[in-house]
């Protein structure tokens, strides 16, 4: 197995985080205020170590009216501390990795055979589960205009729902940075009432710069709570 090629299409993938350049800020926890109305959590995302067991799901999808559209989507199923993430990313060709955390070990492989990557994967693997979540926690840490819209039932679990804006600045072509400086787009924002883990995140941007149109999609969804079995490495 290509293992130097493998990681560079993981780090190619992962490495699509820093197009994106999201400013940072504070946000409130999801207690409840006097009233009783929760507020948001930025902190969220390291709360999903609580639901112990779970799928999820997340895409990101770009388009530009000078640039290729592209995607990156990620799966993960975990229990406890052991994971099985596949990472796909599609511009013009399709790339997919596979990787497994399981007993402390970290294996990556293709077409079903996978190699433990030792001390360097030891080494990986704490990095890794952040690496993919980077996106999802730097966006989130700057929110805007939140409302609290009340609770609804998300993959079967009790959750509190908000609308909240982030500020994102786009990326352009050829590297040329397109900036759409601090523009907002608005998020739907789904939050276990149990653990605080966040459940659900969808968004919507478009925008304009520089004479271009620039538009990105993203969701996150986590479903099968505490019914993903122990994890194996195939």
């Amino acid at each position: 197995m290509r293992t130097t090629g493998r990681l560079a299409i993981i780090f190619g993938i992962v490495g699509f985080s820093g197009l994106l350049s999201v400013t940072t800020g504070q946000a409130a926890r999801p207690t409840s205020r006097a009233g009783g109305t929760p507020t948001l959590d930025n902190a969220m995302w390291n709360k999903l170590s609580a639901l112990r067991s779970y799928h999820a799901e997340s895409t990101l999808k770009w388009t530009g009216s000078a640039a290729k559209p592209g995607t990156v989507h990620w799966t993960e199923d975990v229990h406890g501390k052991d994971y099985h993430l596949t990472l796909i990313s599609s511009s013009g060709s399709t790339q997919r990795s596979d990787m497994y955390f399981v007993g402390g070990h970290f294996y990556i492989g293709e077409g079903g055979h996978f190699m433990d990557l030792g001390n360097v994967g030891k080494q990986m693997a704490a990095a890794m589960l952040p690496m993919t979540m980077g996106y999802w926690t730097a966006l989130t840490q700057d929110g805007h205009n939140v409302h609290y819209v009340g609770r609804v039932t998300t993959s079967g679990r009790t959750a509190y729902r908000f609308t909240v804006q982030y500020a994102v600045s786009a990326p352009g072509v050829g590297g040329n940075p397109l900036t759409v400086a601090r523009a907002l787009f608005t998020n739907t924002v789904d939050i276990d009432v149990a653990t605080h883990a966040p459940l659900r995140v969808t968004g919507l941007f478009r925008g304009q710069g520089e004479g271009q149109s620039f538009s990105l999609s993203t969701s996150f969804l986590v479903s099968h709570v505490g019914q993903v079995g122990a994890i194996k490495v195939p």
